[in-house]
């Protein structure tokens, strides 16, 4: 077993005899160069789940984050085994944390939806709030970095290349208008995400969708450590509610987060937090949708799915772009 597993990776398993029992390399749309999802078996018997991530040539963020955060967020990480170097790159050796969120979510009946939606939220804005302070000494430390708005930039064109890709073939949901009105609210909105993403920063994961969000029972973690940085917990949470496309289910996560952070002492009523949400929110909603366009593209979307997608995310980004035209345009 294990014979498609990289070399260094199966001379590791083998120097401390354990036994692979099971491996399967993941398909999907990840980032990653791949992903292989493994049971070994320890010399004292016992059967060990382990995912191990081949990280992709030009992401290497999350190697050195584990390195120097692990112990610090291990409550929130998945448990490191192994830093792996192999001729094809970089590897990760992790601890098996469960399945996606998303994955949980979709198996559940509606009425239990919501109580795992808020779990989730509590769960990540307690890393927010946990890790406040000690965020500012990892950005002067030089551990973490602030959240580099220019990529957002490039983010956004990638995007609108892709969901113009999308009204050209004539995926459902998108028209010719839908995207002239995006480039505009995108050329007025971009040279004032600097200033508007403003406010109380601290750690954040920065790609905290709910395929990154791992359930096991009662127990959460985060993969995909990638774009950790110092941020708005705003951001966050504008990706977490990317996958909830149930708009009360996305407005109830919005305000039960609020609610976390109102009673951990933060400010939240007022005009700046919102207006750094619903930037946030247009920002990441955008560079979802190109990546929504990116995996269909590549087979692991349905074309339904993406037009669902595709119709709610444009209503999403009109409206938001709306309020924000109101409070801070």
């Amino acid at each position: 077993m294990g014979k498609e597993l990289p070399d260094e990776l199966q001379r590791w398993f083998a120097a401390r005899n354990w036994t692979v029992l099971r491996a399967e390399r993941l398909v999907g749309g990840f980032a990653a160069l791949a992903i292989y999802q493994i049971v070994v078996l320890s010399p004292d018997l016992e059967q060990v789940p382990l995912v191990y991530k081949q990280m992709a040539p030009d992401r290497s963020s999350e190697w050195s984050l584990y390195e120097s955060l692990s112990s610090a967020l291990a409550d929130y990480m998945p448990r490191l085994f192994a830093q792996i170097q192999d001729p094809a790159g970089r590897g990760l050796l992790l601890e098996d944390v469960g399945e996606p969120l998303k994955t949980t979510l979709s198996r559940s009946m509606p009425r239990t939806r919501s109580p795992l939606i808020l779990q989730a939220v509590t769960w990540l804005t307690e890393l927010h709030i946990r890790f406040r302070e000690r965020s500012q000494t990892w950005l002067r430390d030089g551990v973490l970095a602030t959240y580099p708005v220019k990529s957002s930039i490039v983010w956004a064109e990638e995007a609108l290349e892709r969901v113009t890709w999308a009204a050209e073939v004539g995926i459902g949901g998108v028209t010719a208008d839908d995207i002239r009105a995006l480039e505009r609210q995108a050329q007025l909105f971009y040279p004032q995400l600097q200033a508007w993403m403003q406010g109380p920063s601290t750690v954040t994961h920065g790609d905290p969708h709910l395929e990154n969000l791992l359930v096991r029972g009662q127990t959460l973690k985060l993969t995909d450590w990638e774009f950790a940085c110092v941020a708005v917990p705003q951001r966050d949470l504008t990706i977490f509610v990317q996958d909830i496309l149930d708009d009360d289910l996305r407005r109830a996560a919005y305000s039960h987060f609020c609610s976390v952070l109102r009673n951990a002492g933060w400010s939240v009523d007022n005009d700046a937090f919102r207006v750094s949400w619903l930037a946030c929110f247009f920002d990441n909603t955008l560079m979802m949708l190109g990546w929504e366009v990116f995996k269909y593209r590549q087979g692991h979307l349905s074309r339904a799915e993406l037009e669902v997608i595709t119709a709610t995310k444009l209503r999403w980004l009109r409206d938001a772009f709306s309020e924000l035209s109101r409070r801070a345009l």
